[in-house]
């Protein structure tokens, strides 16, 4: 058995919606976005998830975009990328005591060329 700690980092193409976003849409079309973006982390993912679902992990989300804006906001349009990490078993539960806070950052990226970043890191 291999104590290597599993590692994943990869990159989601576009941004996803912030919290003050997905607020104002109609829940139809919320539901669509929320699908798209656990697509998005399946397809990037593919087929490196750990043998077993990480107990505890550290996840930090990094936007890449031309405007910065505040941090809660970000988090809060991140759920669907914390849900798909628990749907498709790389993380046991996306509670506090499992993952913590996500972790989240903001680098300058020119106009409408914005991407996500997802790390993963079992602790």
């Amino acid at each position: 058995m291999s104590n290597e700690k599993y590692y994943l980092k990869v990159r989601l193409e576009g941004l996803p919606p912030t919290l003050n976003k997905l607020n104002s849409m109609h829940f139809m079309a919320r539901a669509r976005i929320n699908r798209e973006w656990r697509e998005a982390v399946w397809g990037a993912i593919g087929n490196q998830i750990p043998a077993r679902p990480l107990k505890r992990a550290e996840i930090t989300i990094t936007r890449h975009s031309s405007v910065e804006g505040d941090g809660d906001n970000y988090a809060g349009g991140y759920k669907s990328i914390i849900d798909a990490l628990r749907h498709m078993k790389i993380i046991e539960n996306d509670k506090v005591s499992n993952i913590g806070n996500i972790r989240t950052l903001w680098c300058r990226e020119m106009p409408r060329n914005g991407w996500t970043c997802l790390e993963i890191q079992e602790i």
